[in-house]
């Protein structure tokens, strides 16, 4: 599944991509945009009812709280998802996470992560980040398993 989160879904979007969904995310979509999108097959996700008008593949969630918006959302498409999809997106800019090539990581990576975390390092290509299994990575797996995910 394809996802739009509007302006009001920016922890959703985030969470969601790290649950490995492909999420975009904008602090403005106008109609013509979300048109446009819902016409790919992107599923708008909004709390404005008023989008309930408009011709959209459209879910309108009611809760403000993450884990309640996750909830609404997986009753109605279904979320759970193998967990190794988990962690590969950029949480950032949406882009599927790459393995990181040690001759183009330069700075931005502690040095203790280079050497003992090798192997697990991924990159974003679109924004350049670098993500490996820390300690940030264990507590968002523990908050999603509190979740129920």
């Amino acid at each position: 599944m394809h996802f739009v989160a509007d302006s009001m879904l920016g922890r959703l979007a985030r969470w969601l991509r790290v649950m490995g969904h492909d999420v975009l995310y904008h602090g403005h979509w106008d109609i013509d945009a979300l048109m446009r999108l819902s016409s790919e097959r992107r599923i708008i996700l909004s709390r404005k009812t008023n989008l309930l008008k408009e011709d959209l593949s459209l879910i309108v969630l009611h809760s403000d709280r993450v884990r309640e918006q996750l909830l609404e959302l997986d009753a109605r498409v279904g979320l759970k998802q193998d967990p190794s999809e988990r962690f590969s997106r950029c949480i950032e800019c949406n882009a599927p996470l790459e393995k990181a090539d040690p001759d183009g990581w330069g700075k931005g990576l502690p040095e203790y992560v280079f050497y003992s975390m090798r192997e697990s390092i991924r990159r974003c290509p679109g924004c350049g980040r670098f993500f490996w299994p820390g300690s940030h990575r264990k507590k968002m797996e523990e908050q999603l398993k509190a979740w129920g995910f």
